[in-house]
């Protein structure tokens, strides 16, 4: 049987809702055949039937073209600001410091979830749809949960949803350091 197969190349040939499907079964089992025609069937769109039935040498294959996605060294996306999807613009939150409360709190439960677990949700927090924009400067429509929103950022590639998370994990690091040099300077002025 000859079966093409594409294979994603690079991040932001998946989309977030594949890798939060492949991310659910990766660590079920260890075996790199087992894992591969879980890749084929949800990275490369084949059904189950006929992923179940490549050849040993095409599963290796496969897996070592996949295995760059589940290994987590994200360090170097960068921050899409913009992007479109599905016709529409999102955009990233243009300001933070000005989280509402919900926004928040939806962020913070996502993280303690684990934002594989919860990756859409997360990320219909931070990227919405532009409402006006001008050059670089652009406004996002208010924060409403749905879960229309959350499965549509089930489309959105995965080099848009790691460069925010990059950017997040960036800013957490900074303030943790931050805050050690504060208490430090704090206790140092009790003395």
């Amino acid at each position: 049987m000859n079966v093409k197969i594409a294979i994603p190349q690079d991040y932001a040939s998946v989309t977030v809702g594949q890798f939060m499907d492949l991310q659910a079964v990766w660590d079920k089992s260890p075996d790199p055949r087992w894992r591969a025609v879980q890749g084929v069937r949800i990275l490369c769109k084949v059904e189950p039937g006929i992923a179940e039935k490549l050849t040993i040498a095409t599963l290796d294959e496969v897996y070592a073209h996949l295995s760059w996605l589940m290994n987590n060294e994200h360090e170097e996306m960068e921050l899409q600001p913009m992007i479109e999807m599905g016709g529409r613009r999102y955009g990233f939150i243009p300001d933070l410091h000005s989280l509402s409360l919900g926004e928040f709190v939806d962020l913070e439960l996502c993280a303690k979830q684990g934002f594989a677990t919860d990756l859409a949700k997360a990320m219909s927090v931070l990227y919405r749809q532009v409402t006006d924009w001008q050059a670089e400067h652009y406004l996002i429509e208010a924060y409403e949960p749905h879960e229309r929103k959350v499965k549509a950022m089930r489309d959105l590639p995965m080099d848009a949803a790691l460069g925010a998370m990059v950017f997040f994990s960036r800013i957490a690091n900074r303030l943790s350091v931050d805050m050690v040099s504060y208490s430090k300077t704090k206790e140092e002025g009790q003395r």
